[in-house]
């Protein structure tokens, strides 16, 4: 999987450590977060070489370990945000010092604080605007993972209104799949590598070939890598009719995914954004 990558996605993605730097980093820390703890990083290496060199030796490695892979996922870059705010907290502390020695706020004066106060004042003003992105977009993140998945709102909607013993068929990704009730109604998997719907014994997990047409077809709409099976749009065509809407985006504008990991919450652009999980619309067979 590390030398391969998942999704069918990976060669497009290109180099591991562009991708990182461009999605994972850009959008994870802010680029405002990124760009000042990259320039910290570069004028402590300079001022304190050897200490700096122990105290980034393992973000350095680790990134380039986890741009080596193919597996890009977002999350890998988790390890590096503290090291990332420690660099950016050095850069803003050292403008904001520069910024009051070049208006002559430092000159001793007897008896004055306001050296002090001022590169206090200036170095809080500067660490609030170079944050303030980052902090917008974690509140609008929260904002929608706070919110209930689109998939749990499926599963409870089908407990309280669909006829228990139903057979049901969700077309997409797997990762995008309501997860119904065990035993209380009768889902239809796919097997991609066999191309056929399957159902599964919860108790003995034996398959079997699925024959006939199901009761319900859950067709899924997202922005992650999610196409719907030729098998799926042949049983719409033989008289299944929407019966419900289960929107949980608009799909109307890109936005940025990680679109390997089958996370559906963007990590920019997030208005048109509910809550998390794909669209839904369930179709009932005729009778």
């Amino acid at each position: 999987s590390m030398n391969s990558g998942t999704g069918g996605i990976s060669k497009s993605l290109g180099s591991g450590w562009l991708h990182h730097l461009r999605f994972s980093l850009f959008y994870g820390v802010g680029w405002p977060v990124l760009v000042a703890a990259l320039a910290g990083a570069a004028l402590a290496l300079k001022r304190r070489p050897g200490l700096m060199l122990t105290v980034l030796t393992f973000p350095i490695i680790y990134f380039y370990v986890i741009g080596s892979v193919r597996n890009l996922f977002f999350r890998y870059a988790i390890p590096m945000v503290p090291f990332l705010c420690l660099m950016a907290a050095s850069a803003v502390a050292e403008l904001a010092d520069r910024v009051v020695r070049s208006r002559g706020a430092l000159a001793p004066r007897s008896g004055s604080r306001s050296g002090p106060r001022a590169a206090a004042i200036a170095t809080w003003a500067l660490a609030l605007v170079v944050i303030a992105p980052s902090a917008m977009s974690a509140i609008r993140f929260d904002r929608i993972a706070a919110e209930t998945d689109n998939r749990v709102v499926v599963a409870r909607w089908f407990d309280e209104n669909i006829p228990p013993g139903s057979s049901v068929a969700q077309s997409g990704s797997t990762y995008g799949y309501a997860e119904f009730t065990r035993d209380r109604f009768v889902p239809w998997l796919w097997v991609g590598s066999a191309r056929q719907f399957v159902t599964v014994d919860s108790r003995t997990r034996a398959r079997r070939r699925v024959a006939g047409l199901p009761d319900y077809i859950l067709l899924q709409e997202s922005p992650l890598p999610n196409t719907t099976q030729d098998e799926i749009r042949a049983y719409l065509a033989q008289g299944y009719a929407p019966v419900r809407q289960f929107t949980a985006l608009t799909l109307d504008r890109p936005r940025v995914y990680d679109l390997q990991d089958a996370f559906f919450i963007p990590f920019a652009d997030f208005a048109g954004v509910d809550r998390p999980g794909p669209n839904f619309t369930l179709y009932k067979r005729g009778q």
